[in-house]
């Protein structure tokens, strides 16, 4: 390897491992009744009480249905 990539390497991996460190680690619980509800509903749900965002084509998921029940 030469000498410039050995040094791109390096400063890439010390970039990732800064960058990794600045994420939150905040953690986030979910509680609910998810039975018999419309993936759109739960996705409603899960946003209300998270940071999570979800990206989605809603004709793939329309007649998907969601039964759960979690705690924390």
């Amino acid at each position: 390897m030469t000498k410039f990539f050995r040094l791109f390497l390096f400063i890439s991996c010390i970039n990732f491992a800064l960058s990794a460190a600045g994420q939150s680690t905040q953690k986030t619980t979910i509680s609910g009744n998810f039975t018999g509800m419309s993936f759109g509903q739960f996705v409603e749900q899960v946003e209300r009480v998270s940071p999570h965002r979800f990206f989605y084509n809603l004709a793939d998921v329309d007649s998907l249905r969601v039964t759960g029940q979690a705690t924390d």
